[in-house]
């Protein structure tokens, strides 16, 4: 498993910097996703991170984004849904198109002596909602996560709190919250490193829904850095 912590103090203070927060754009509004996700679309999808840092002519100094997590908590169901469940791919490039939310990327690292240190700006972009993407060019899945399989009560329930890791989550299940059902769970995927000009997407699937999407209030976890970077 890799630990984020770790790789970011064994690495020196240019790592320090690269931790980004991403999160709801106004905290306790949540963003309300696909109207119709019955089935996988190649032109839908709820979650895009990319990468839009340019190749540089040296290999060890492009950077790489790394997400850590995805954490959504549900506010409103699709309705009617039976299941629920999350498909996970890469691709080679932007597969964002229009439609839903971008959010702002903020660094963990503060520092008072600002002209010395200041925050770093992302190079990544991270949009949220009711997206329309990109045809695939070269895209592989890496995972799927399903909340609650076909012939549930109901796909989802508000409350439901669901994490996605990317190698850094050691375990993985699910715990009833409350009586009403509402569920935590935990998924850990293998690590993810988008290159530049890559994208990561997360698609959702409630196959017995109606045609009002789900909302969640969001909250996303990168870390920017470097492959291999050279000390001076």
């Amino acid at each position: 498993m890799i630990d984020p912590v770790s790789l970011m103090l064994s690495n020196g203070a240019d790592f320090w910097q690269r931790k980004f927060y991403v999160g709801s754009n106004t905290v306790g509004t949540a963003i309300a996703t696909n109207t119709d996700p019955i089935a996988i679309s190649a032109t839908e999808g709820m979650l895009s991170i990319y990468n839009s840092a340019s190749t540089t002519g040296d290999d060890n100094r492009n950077t790489i984004i790394m997400p850590l997590y995805i954490k959504l908590v549900c506010t409103v169901i699709n309705a009617s849904s039976t299941d629920f469940s999350m498909r996970v791919a890469t691709d080679t490039i932007q597969r964002y198109s229009t439609g839903g939310t971008q959010l702002t990327m903020n660094s963990t690292f503060v520092n008072s002596d600002t002209a010395g240190a200041a925050r770093p700006t992302a190079v990544g972009e991270v949009y949220f909602g009711d997206l329309t993407l990109a045809a695939v060019s070269s895209e592989a899945q890496i995972g799927q996560v399903v909340v609650r399989a076909g012939g549930s009560a109901q796909g989802q329930v508000v409350g439901d709190e669901y994490l996605i890791g990317f190698g850094n989550y050691q375990n993985s299940g699910n715990t009833t919250l409350s009586a009403a059902a509402s569920k935590s769970m935990t998924k850990n995927l293998s690590p993810v490193f988008l290159g530049p000009g890559s994208s990561l997407i997360v698609q959702p699937l409630a196959t017995a829904g109606a045609a009002t999407g789900a909302s969640f209030n969001v909250e996303v976890g990168v870390i920017e850095l470097y492959h291999n970077p050279k000390r001076s």
